[in-house]
């Protein structure tokens, strides 16, 4: 029995910690408790539980885990979990800055690795001309990983140090340094459709605790997101009568199609989290991508 450490066997990423397969909330939006960053399970429809619970056990299976779900414990609206927020960063994620008397609206664009150091920054687009790039002020990573979707905070609004970047594009993962002057700024993603709203709604811990190491025995199995995609969705989709061989016309679900959409994302960022980042073909043609760094 192999020994998977936070999800990796060998080299291998079976899962991530803090990463479900499901959180694609622009492919599926489902309930998720950022108390704890798991699903409300109170607030899904009875056939929604009945595609979690089958494409889990299925996608815990190829892991070589269990078919079982662990049971979670209920967060209650407004009370961090002991290990923290769980906040979104990934691209895309609807988000607020506060500066001084200022609150811009926007979102995360992307992500940047800090030359000289293993950390990265946000860049943040809101309504001004240029986009921000935001640290935390707490000197604390945003992640070990800078293909991140997730990571632990210990309140809603976080504070940061941000600076201006000196036009409106970067590419991403472009390489960058930061300044000397820095200004004070808080961050925010967490419940932003309910701002304006009350801010003693929501608990906080003034210290986050140190990540646990996980290790946990799975079975020898084959790595599943490493078989030709064409054949993943035989795992989760029922097949078109009478062509075994497709599923686009097969009695599948919107609900059923929009798991798998997310469990092929998902295959990505597994296959992703320890590779370095190459921009794909399709990529560099759009965008006439070349490496760079920020001067």
């Amino acid at each position: 029995m192999p020994v998977a450490v936070n999800g990796n066997v060998n080299g291998a990423q079976l899962w991530i910690a803090d990463h479900h397969w499901w959180d694609y909330p622009t492919i599926w939006k489902l309930p998720k408790r950022p108390e704890d960053g798991q699903l409300d399970w109170e607030r899904l429809f009875p056939h929604q539980r009945d595609v979690i619970r089958r494409f889990s056990a299925t996608l815990r299976t190829l892991s070589g885990l269990p078919e079982a779900l662990p049971r979670v414990p209920y967060q209650p609206f407004g009370t961090p979990s002991p290990q923290g927020w769980v906040m979104p960063i990934k691209s895309g994620t609807p988000s607020k800055l506060r500066y001084g008397k200022c609150t811009s609206g926007g979102s995360i664009v992307s992500h940047h690795p800090i030359r000289g150091t293993d950390t990265f920054a946000l860049l943040f687009s809101g309504a001004g001309k240029n986009p921000w790039f935001v640290v935390r002020a707490d000197g604390r990573p945003w992640h070990a990983n800078p293909w991140a979707n997730n990571t632990r905070v210990g309140s809603i609004w976080v504070r940061v140090l941000a600076w201006e970047h000196s036009s409106p594009h970067i590419q991403p993962f472009t390489e960058i340094a930061v300044p000397p002057r820095t200004v004070p700024a808080q961050l925010r993603t967490i419940y932003v459709e309910r701002y304006p709203d009350n801010p003693d709604l929501y608990g906080s811990l003034t210290q986050l605790p140190t990540p646990a190491e996980e290790r946990i025995e799975v079975q020898d199995v084959p790595v599943w997101w490493k078989e030709p995609e064409y054949l993943w969705w035989k795992h989760f989709l029922q097949p078109e009568p009478g062509n075994p061989d497709s599923f686009w016309n097969g009695p599948n679900t919107l609900d059923e199609r929009n798991a798998y959409t997310c469990i092929v994302e998902y295959a990505g960022l597994l296959r992703d989290w320890t590779s370095p980042y190459v921009p794909t073909p399709d990529f560099i043609a759009r965008f006439d991508w070349k490496p760079q760094e920020e001067s």
